[in-house]
């Protein structure tokens, strides 16, 4: 009975906690803004050594809020291909304290299968991952990789932003020249992904109670077997006297 009992209060337990760790709808959860009609900044990789720059990256900023962690499910952003391209591979990287001159602290990054949509201004995504994001300030990139031609990332002035506040303060790189310079003008990029709900107060109440359960169990337990244990000592002892 009382191994059933556990049993019970353990697997309520997990699905309570499971709860708690449910995920939202998926969604963007930070957008910059449309394109203003501003592709000034390389951001591609060529893989063919055909351009006399092979390779040229931009970089922005973003930030978590407090009490709503990320799922990062795929990165975007909108660029101008002087090729056409036909990007079908990019890499992207997640970042920690980026500042002019500082590449930061690469966090979480890759070589991934891209799409590339249609249009004068393209937008490439990375899509498949799956990344949580506690609250805080970081930096993403995500550059197509080409095979001689290239793509210029488009700035914005926040026309249709989500969750973003535009500073003004990209960073650009390209490895003869520009060492994560900063630009006055912000890309036009993307995240999409779920909000992780928090646990509620009510689901933190219910776990402590289960074990506060499980502890009177334990305890009821333990002093139903107590005259069990007394009496086999006694039996044992008198034995011995026996022998």
């Amino acid at each position: 009975m009382y191994l059933s009992q556990c049993r019970l209060l353990m697997v309520v337990t997990a699905a309570t906690l499971l709860c708690a760790r449910e995920a939202r709808p998926a969604a963007i959860l930070y957008y910059t803004g449309d394109s203003n009609g501003q592709a000034a900044y390389g951001n591609y990789q060529d893989l063919s050594g055909k351009v006399n720059i092979p390779e040229s990256q931009v970089f922005e900023n973003f930030i978590v809020a407090p009490g709503a962690p990320w799922n990062v499910t795929s990165l975007f952003v909108n660029e101008t291909d002087l090729g056409p391209s036909n990007v079908t591979e990019a890499t992207w990287s997640i970042r920690t304290g980026m500042g002019p001159g500082n590449p930061g602290t690469v966090l979480y990054s890759g070589t991934s299968a891209a799409t590339e949509g249609a249009g004068a201004i393209s937008q490439i995504t990375v899509a498949g991952l799956n990344i949580d994001l506690p609250p805080g300030e970081y930096w993403m990139n995500i550059t197509p990789q080409t095979n001689g031609t290239k793509l210029l990332a488009n700035t914005t002035s926040g026309a249709n932003e989500i969750n973003a506040t535009l500073t003004q303060s990209g960073l650009w790189y390209e490895p003869q020249a520009e060492n994560y310079t900063p630009v006055d003008a912000d890309f036009s990029i993307g995240i999409d992904g779920v909000l992780i709900a928090t646990p509620e107060p009510a689901s933190w109440v219910l776990t402590a109670t289960l074990f506060a359960g499980l502890a009177i169990f334990s305890k009821m337990r333990a002093a139903a077997l107590k005259p069990c244990a007394i009496a086999a000592r006694a039996a044992r002892s008198n034995r011995g006297l026996q022998k």
